[in-house]
């Protein structure tokens, strides 16, 4: 079967599902790819892609691509036009629709759906927002176990991407990663973790922080002076490879990110490398992450005081109750529940069934 995809590739999100697509259909299908806005910085298909500079494709140019690979199904990751939608209505292939920005579904007409064979809802969330079409379906998203490994000890030399110079295994500092680039969530995450920070002194007089915090994200003009003043933040100059990205992670003690987001990948990579999470407890957060006693794999907040808290209390989680490390061991006892191995079954199922 032939099989083609349309998604806007030069977002990390949209991009790195299609890989995942890309890596799981290519077992028992010819794959092609029409990336919108060319391949991203760290989404790169070995073959069969083919590039548009722009937000929007031409409509002549993906009908002469369908047509020059013969493609039987077409997947659309998240389609936002109105032209997209009418182009969708007049095709003759399977055509199946990944929705991802959740946050905005409820104000879109019901028949820009209905052109739809079929729905594929990642999240519990997305399914039960998109019910009310037969053609939908929950099958959950997962992570690629060839990226995402537990990797603890790791030392990462680049100074671009070391935290604090510090080695995970001689160090006490908890360290935390964001893994986000919008400002908006930047600033949250600042704001907290500047009002709690917690910094003791060494018997050299010395700062010692009890906590060094990792922001993905591009380092703006009016943020160098927070480096310059604090040892124990450090956001990105440059956009990190997807390798640097994982090396974060598998540096990491935890990672934090307050907003929520369409499917919830960070949290699914977070997870991946065995790494407990914390964020908001609604949607998709509160699909991987339990605060269950006893079954614990991160935090659940209620608010964005709450990350403060997390930040000003980092080392009294360290009790006989809940650890860091006990924190860890639950993230990789439910490891395997999300991963693709478990989980891509469903989702080839789910694309290749015949209505």
């Amino acid at each position: 079967m032939n099989i083609g995809i349309i998604s806007n590739c030069s977002m990390s999100g949209p991009g790195y599902m299609c890989l995942d697509l890309v890596k799981i259909l290519s077992q028992s299908c010819r794959v092609y790819v029409l990336a919108k806005n060319k391949q991203g910085d760290n989404v790169e298909f070995e073959t069969n892609v083919q590039n548009y500079p722009g937000d929007e494709i031409p409509i002549n140019m993906a009908k002469f691509w369908l047509e020059q690979n013969n493609i039987e199904t077409c997947i659309f990751i998240e389609h936002d036009s109105n032209e997209e939608i009418e182009f969708v209505k007049n095709l003759k292939v399977k055509k199946i629709s990944i929705p991802l920005h959740v946050e905005t579904y409820r104000n879109i007409p019901i028949h820009d759906y209905s052109s739809f064979d079929k729905i594929i809802c990642p999240t519990k969330y997305t399914f039960n927002l998109f019910s009310t079409y037969k053609q939908s379906v929950y099958t959950p998203w997962g992570f690629d176990p060839d990226v995402f490994k537990s990797d603890t000890g790791i030392q990462i030399g680049n100074s671009q991407v070391e935290i604090a110079g510090q080695e995970k295994e001689k160090s006490n500092v908890i360290k935390f990663f964001c893994p986000v680039n919008d400002n908006k969530t930047k600033k949250l995450i600042l704001d907290s973790y500047l009002s709690e920070r917690r910094i003791n002194t060494t018997e050299n007089g010395d700062l010692k922080p009890e906590s060094v915090l990792y922001i993905h994200s591009l380092q703006k003009e009016g943020e160098r002076s927070i480096n310059q003043q604090l040892n124990n933040i450090i956001i990105g100059k440059q956009r990190l490879s997807r390798k640097e990205i994982v090396k974060m992670y598998q540096t990491a003690d935890v990672v934090v990110l307050p907003s929520s987001t369409s499917v919830g990948l960070h949290c699914l990579e977070a997870i991946g490398c065995g790494l407990p999470f914390i964020g908001l407890g609604e949607p998709p957060f509160n699909e991987y992450v339990s605060n269950e006693s006893g079954r614990d794999n991160g935090l659940l907040i209620d608010d964005y005081l709450s990350l403060s808290y997390c930040f000003r209390n980092s080392h009294s989680f360290n009790n006989e109750i809940r650890t860091f490390d006990i924190l860890k061991k639950r993230a990789l006892e439910v490891r395997n529940k999300w991963s693709w191995d478990n989980n891509k079954k469903g989702l080839i199922e789910a694309i290749l069934e015949k209505d």
